[in-house]
């Protein structure tokens, strides 16, 4: 028990001088220890201070998992949607260009950040692969002004 106990209090005053030493350690440490508290209740806040003083699991090597083997690209049946923000203009090309490097069809969705990029955008319409295409003009993070379909 007393072993334990040493453990505690050893683990509180490394909390206590990793936030920063002192008065001002210790009342960072307490006002994080509340707030944790209060989130997971005391049973949980105790299960939180014993797993923070055991050691960890040791995991086996990386190199002795073995993955399965893939499935073929013929045989995935997951749709996939591509989101991508153009706020340089210039870049649109570079983008279109890896995106014709996509091995499956997907679903796109530009956003432009004024008129410039989507007339740049509407350039490189038809990507490779694309199931569908679309374009939106944010002015504000709220706001759509411009769509392109």
């Amino acid at each position: 028990m007393m072993g334990g106990l040493w453990r505690y209090m050893a683990a509180a005053k490394l909390a206590v001088e990793r936030h920063g030493g002192g008065w001002r350690g210790l009342r960072a440490v307490l006002v994080r220890s509340v707030r944790v508290l209060r989130a997971l209740g005391l049973a949980g806040f105790t299960a939180r201070l014993r797993r923070a003083g055991s050691a960890p699991a040791a995991l086996p090597p990386a190199a002795m998992h073995v993955f399965r083997k893939p499935v073929p690209l013929a045989q995935v049946k997951q749709r996939i949607g591509v989101m991508a923000h153009v706020f340089y203009p210039d870049l649109v090309g570079e983008l279109a260009r890896d995106l014709a490097d996509m091995p499956l069809p997907y679903q796109l969705l530009v956003s432009v950040v004024d008129e410039d990029a989507a007339e740049q955008a509407n350039i490189y319409r038809d990507f490779r692969n694309s199931r569908g295409w679309s374009c939106a003009w944010w002015q504000t993070a709220a706001a759509i002004s411009l769509r392109c379909w």
